[in-house]
Protein backbone atom coordinates (compact mmCIF):
# COMPACT_ATOMS: atom_id res chain seq x y z
CA UNK A 1 0.00 0.00 0.00
CA UNK A 2 0.86 3.48 -1.01
CA UNK A 3 2.22 5.55 2.16
CA UNK A 4 -0.23 8.40 0.99
CA UNK A 5 -2.88 6.32 1.11
CA UNK A 6 -1.96 5.41 4.67
CA UNK A 7 -1.95 8.78 6.07
CA UNK A 8 -5.68 9.54 5.76
CA UNK A 9 -6.75 6.13 7.55
CA UNK A 10 -4.92 7.43 10.41
CA UNK A 11 -6.00 10.61 10.51
CA UNK A 12 -9.57 9.20 10.55
CA UNK A 13 -8.79 6.85 13.41
CA UNK A 14 -7.66 9.81 15.60
CA UNK A 15 -10.69 11.68 15.11
CA UNK A 16 -12.68 9.14 15.71
CA UNK A 17 -11.02 7.97 19.08
CA UNK A 18 -11.21 11.75 19.93
CA UNK A 19 -14.42 12.40 19.42
CA UNK A 20 -15.35 8.94 21.29
CA UNK A 21 -13.36 10.24 24.31
CA UNK A 22 -14.65 13.70 24.27
CA UNK A 23 -17.74 11.86 24.67
CA UNK A 24 -17.09 10.18 27.39
CA UNK A 25 -15.65 12.93 29.20
CA UNK A 26 -18.64 14.90 28.91
CA UNK A 27 -20.78 12.23 29.73
CA UNK A 28 -18.40 11.45 32.94
CA UNK A 29 -18.55 15.36 34.15
CA UNK A 30 -22.46 15.35 33.32
CA UNK A 31 -22.85 12.34 36.25
CA UNK A 32 -20.14 14.37 38.35
CA UNK A 33 -22.52 16.98 38.24
CA UNK A 34 -25.69 15.71 38.54
CA UNK A 35 -24.39 13.97 41.78
CA UNK A 36 -22.97 17.05 43.17
CA UNK A 37 -26.60 18.22 42.74
CA UNK A 38 -28.52 15.62 44.27
CA UNK A 39 -25.75 15.30 47.07
CA UNK A 40 -26.92 19.68 47.51
CA UNK A 41 -30.06 18.75 47.72
CA UNK A 42 -30.01 16.19 50.67
CA UNK A 43 -27.41 18.67 52.67
CA UNK A 44 -30.18 21.29 52.40
CA UNK A 45 -33.01 18.49 53.20
CA UNK A 46 -30.90 17.58 56.18
CA UNK A 47 -30.26 21.40 57.45
CA UNK A 48 -33.79 21.42 57.16
CA UNK A 49 -35.18 18.37 59.17
CA UNK A 50 -32.32 19.17 62.20
CA UNK A 51 -33.81 22.60 62.10
CA UNK A 52 -37.38 21.32 62.72
CA UNK A 53 -36.08 19.14 65.23
CA UNK A 54 -34.14 22.09 67.16
CA UNK A 55 -37.19 23.43 67.11
CA UNK A 56 -39.35 20.90 68.39
CA UNK A 57 -36.41 20.19 71.37
CA UNK A 58 -37.14 23.97 72.64
CA UNK A 59 -40.49 23.69 72.54
CA UNK A 60 -40.56 20.21 74.13
CA UNK A 61 -37.71 22.13 76.95
CA UNK A 62 -40.09 24.97 77.36
CA UNK A 63 -43.18 22.15 78.29
CA UNK A 64 -41.21 20.54 80.74
CA UNK A 65 -40.04 23.07 82.81
CA UNK A 66 -43.04 24.97 82.61
CA UNK A 67 -44.46 21.26 84.03
CA UNK A 68 -41.82 21.00 86.40
CA UNK A 69 -43.01 24.52 88.41
CA UNK A 70 -46.73 23.61 88.25
CA UNK A 71 -46.03 20.68 89.52
CA UNK A 72 -43.89 22.04 92.69
CA UNK A 73 -46.53 24.26 92.97
CA UNK A 74 -48.94 21.81 93.16
CA UNK A 75 -47.20 20.28 95.43
CA UNK A 76 -46.59 22.98 97.72
CA UNK A 77 -50.18 24.12 97.76
CA UNK A 78 -51.34 20.38 98.33
CA UNK A 79 -48.55 20.38 101.41
CA UNK A 80 -50.67 23.84 102.84
CA UNK A 81 -53.98 23.49 101.79
CA UNK A 82 -53.64 26.23 98.62
CA UNK A 83 -51.28 28.39 97.59
CA UNK A 84 -48.67 29.94 99.95
CA UNK A 85 -48.08 32.73 98.19
CA UNK A 86 -51.58 34.30 97.98
CA UNK A 87 -54.02 34.86 100.88
CA UNK A 88 -56.61 32.13 100.72
CA UNK A 89 -60.01 33.14 99.51
CA UNK A 90 -62.79 33.27 102.68
CA UNK A 91 -64.61 30.07 103.64
CA UNK A 92 -60.90 27.96 103.14
CA UNK A 93 -59.71 25.95 106.28
CA UNK A 94 -56.56 28.63 106.71
CA UNK A 95 -56.03 32.29 105.07
CA UNK A 96 -52.60 33.28 104.71
CA UNK A 97 -50.74 36.67 103.84
CA UNK A 98 -49.06 37.07 100.85
CA UNK A 99 -45.11 36.53 100.74
CA UNK A 100 -43.20 39.51 101.67
CA UNK A 101 -40.87 40.45 98.02
CA UNK A 102 -37.70 40.64 100.66
CA UNK A 103 -35.93 37.15 100.62
CA UNK A 104 -35.20 37.54 104.13
CA UNK A 105 -38.76 38.41 105.31
CA UNK A 106 -39.33 34.30 105.22
CA UNK A 107 -38.62 30.93 103.75
CA UNK A 108 -41.32 31.43 101.44
CA UNK A 109 -40.04 34.48 100.07
CA UNK A 110 -36.31 33.24 100.42
CA UNK A 111 -37.56 30.40 97.63
CA UNK A 112 -39.42 32.79 95.50
CA UNK A 113 -35.99 34.83 95.24
CA UNK A 114 -34.15 31.80 93.97
CA UNK A 115 -36.53 30.52 92.03
CA UNK A 116 -36.54 33.69 90.08
CA UNK A 117 -32.28 33.78 90.52
CA UNK A 118 -32.21 30.13 89.13
CA UNK A 119 -34.28 31.03 85.82
CA UNK A 120 -32.31 33.88 84.87
CA UNK A 121 -29.27 32.92 85.80
CA UNK A 122 -28.86 29.46 84.01
CA UNK A 123 -31.08 30.49 81.25
CA UNK A 124 -28.26 30.33 78.86
CA UNK A 125 -27.78 26.49 79.12
CA UNK A 126 -30.37 25.57 76.39
CA UNK A 127 -28.58 22.33 75.59
CA UNK A 128 -29.34 20.23 78.30
CA UNK A 129 -30.84 17.12 76.78
CA UNK A 130 -27.49 15.90 75.31
CA UNK A 131 -24.92 14.03 77.30
CA UNK A 132 -22.53 17.04 77.15
CA UNK A 133 -24.73 19.41 78.19
CA UNK A 134 -26.42 17.92 80.69
CA UNK A 135 -22.95 17.56 82.30
CA UNK A 136 -22.18 21.27 81.64
CA UNK A 137 -25.71 21.94 83.01
CA UNK A 138 -24.96 20.49 86.33
CA UNK A 139 -21.73 21.84 86.76
CA UNK A 140 -23.23 25.75 86.17
CA UNK A 141 -26.28 24.44 89.24
CA UNK A 142 -23.84 23.32 91.41
CA UNK A 143 -21.72 26.55 90.80
CA UNK A 144 -25.19 28.66 91.25
CA UNK A 145 -26.01 27.20 94.48
CA UNK A 146 -22.53 27.84 95.90
CA UNK A 147 -22.78 31.34 94.73
CA UNK A 148 -26.11 32.06 96.21
CA UNK A 149 -25.26 30.52 99.58
CA UNK A 150 -22.27 33.05 100.09
CA UNK A 151 -24.51 36.33 98.44
CA UNK A 152 -27.90 35.76 99.91
CA UNK A 153 -26.76 36.20 104.07
CA UNK A 154 -28.53 38.89 106.51
CA UNK A 155 -30.00 39.29 109.85
CA UNK A 156 -33.64 39.91 109.90
CA UNK A 157 -36.35 40.10 112.08
CA UNK A 158 -39.34 37.24 112.09
CA UNK A 159 -42.62 37.39 114.16
CA UNK A 160 -43.07 33.59 114.38
CA UNK A 161 -45.26 30.81 116.42
CA UNK A 162 -43.74 27.94 117.54
CA UNK A 163 -45.48 24.94 117.20
CA UNK A 164 -43.71 21.78 118.14
CA UNK A 165 -40.64 21.01 120.11
CA UNK A 166 -38.32 18.15 119.18
CA UNK A 167 -34.82 17.67 121.32
CA UNK A 168 -32.01 16.53 119.56
CA UNK A 169 -29.39 16.87 122.49
CA UNK A 170 -28.19 18.65 125.51
CA UNK A 171 -27.68 21.87 123.37
CA UNK A 172 -29.99 21.72 120.72
CA UNK A 173 -33.69 21.69 120.05
CA UNK A 174 -35.20 21.67 116.87
CA UNK A 175 -38.41 23.46 116.60
CA UNK A 176 -41.23 23.93 114.19
CA UNK A 177 -42.82 27.31 113.30
CA UNK A 178 -43.87 29.31 111.11
CA UNK A 179 -43.97 33.08 110.13
CA UNK A 180 -46.40 35.94 111.33
CA UNK A 181 -47.64 39.12 109.07
CA UNK A 182 -47.65 41.72 111.34
CA UNK A 183 -49.89 43.66 109.43
CA UNK A 184 -52.31 40.77 109.54
CA UNK A 185 -51.84 38.62 111.77
CA UNK A 186 -51.80 35.51 109.24
CA UNK A 187 -49.30 33.37 108.89
CA UNK A 188 -46.64 33.20 105.90
CA UNK A 189 -46.15 29.80 103.88
CA UNK A 190 -45.94 26.58 105.21
CA UNK A 191 -44.07 25.70 108.35
CA UNK A 192 -40.79 25.15 108.83
CA UNK A 193 -38.15 23.69 110.78
CA UNK A 194 -34.71 25.27 112.53
CA UNK A 195 -32.59 24.26 115.24
CA UNK A 196 -32.26 27.05 118.31
CA UNK A 197 -30.02 26.61 121.07
CA UNK A 198 -31.53 24.35 123.70
CA UNK A 199 -31.95 27.39 126.32
CA UNK A 200 -34.04 29.38 123.63
CA UNK A 201 -36.28 26.71 122.86
CA UNK A 202 -36.92 25.99 126.79
CA UNK A 203 -37.93 29.68 126.94
CA UNK A 204 -40.25 29.73 124.12
CA UNK A 205 -41.53 26.41 125.79
CA UNK A 206 -41.51 27.64 129.00
CA UNK A 207 -43.68 31.08 128.38
CA UNK A 208 -46.12 29.34 125.38
CA UNK A 209 -49.52 29.64 127.48
CA UNK A 210 -48.60 33.56 128.17
CA UNK A 211 -46.37 33.97 125.13
CA UNK A 212 -47.73 32.30 121.76
CA UNK A 213 -45.59 34.53 119.74
CA UNK A 214 -42.43 35.82 119.42
CA UNK A 215 -39.81 38.28 117.82
CA UNK A 216 -36.87 37.29 116.77
CA UNK A 217 -33.64 38.12 115.53
CA UNK A 218 -31.94 35.55 113.29
CA UNK A 219 -29.29 35.39 110.76
CA UNK A 220 -30.86 34.16 107.46
CA UNK A 221 -29.11 32.42 104.92
CA UNK A 222 -29.89 31.05 101.27
CA UNK A 223 -28.38 27.07 101.50
CA UNK A 224 -29.85 25.38 98.34
CA UNK A 225 -28.36 22.09 97.40
CA UNK A 226 -27.11 20.59 94.51
CA UNK A 227 -29.08 17.02 93.58
CA UNK A 228 -27.11 15.73 90.56
CA UNK A 229 -29.69 12.49 90.76
CA UNK A 230 -32.87 15.01 90.21
CA UNK A 231 -33.83 16.70 87.33
CA UNK A 232 -37.23 16.99 88.71
CA UNK A 233 -38.79 15.97 91.81
CA UNK A 234 -40.55 12.35 91.80
CA UNK A 235 -44.19 11.44 92.76
CA UNK A 236 -43.43 10.14 96.20
CA UNK A 237 -40.28 12.32 96.56
CA UNK A 238 -40.22 15.12 99.82
CA UNK A 239 -37.70 17.34 97.74
CA UNK A 240 -38.76 20.85 97.45
CA UNK A 241 -36.53 21.73 93.90
CA UNK A 242 -35.91 25.26 92.85
CA UNK A 243 -35.18 23.78 89.40
CA UNK A 244 -33.12 20.89 88.25
CA UNK A 245 -30.69 19.75 90.07
CA UNK A 246 -31.37 22.31 93.22
CA UNK A 247 -33.22 21.93 96.02
CA UNK A 248 -34.45 24.47 98.29
CA UNK A 249 -32.82 24.79 101.95
CA UNK A 250 -32.49 27.64 104.07
CA UNK A 251 -30.33 28.33 107.20
CA UNK A 252 -31.13 30.15 110.45
CA UNK A 253 -29.04 31.24 113.85
CA UNK A 254 -31.51 32.56 116.11
CA UNK A 255 -29.73 35.25 118.05
CA UNK A 256 -32.57 37.18 120.01
CA UNK A 257 -36.15 36.70 121.11
CA UNK A 258 -38.46 38.73 122.49
CA UNK A 259 -42.38 37.85 123.61
CA UNK A 260 -45.16 38.92 121.86
CA UNK A 261 -48.28 38.63 123.86
CA UNK A 262 -50.95 40.16 121.98
CA UNK A 263 -51.86 38.34 118.76
CA UNK A 264 -50.81 40.95 115.71
CA UNK A 265 -53.46 42.22 113.29
CA UNK A 266 -56.09 44.60 112.46
CA UNK A 267 -57.64 46.38 115.45
CA UNK A 268 -61.13 46.83 115.73
CA UNK A 269 -62.20 50.75 115.38
CA UNK A 270 -62.66 52.49 119.14
CA UNK A 271 -66.17 52.00 120.67
CA UNK A 272 -67.45 55.64 120.09
CA UNK A 273 -69.80 57.39 123.08
CA UNK A 274 -73.55 57.35 122.00
CA UNK A 275 -76.13 60.43 122.31
CA UNK A 276 -75.76 62.40 125.22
Amino acid sequence: MRPHAILPRCLSTILCLMVCLSASTARAQDDVVAELNAARREIASLREQLAAKEREVTQLRAEREALVAQLTDARRRLASGGDSSEPSPPGSLERRAPAPDDPFASPESMFHELRKRFEADLAGYPDEQSAPGIGRFKMAVQAWCRRMNRELAQRATWLVEPKDYTELDARRTEVTMRIVDEATGLPIGDPFRAVLSKIIADRMQRSADEAPMWRATVNVQAAPIYRPEHADAGTFDSLLLIGPYAEFAIETDFREISPVRDRPGPRPPPATGGPG
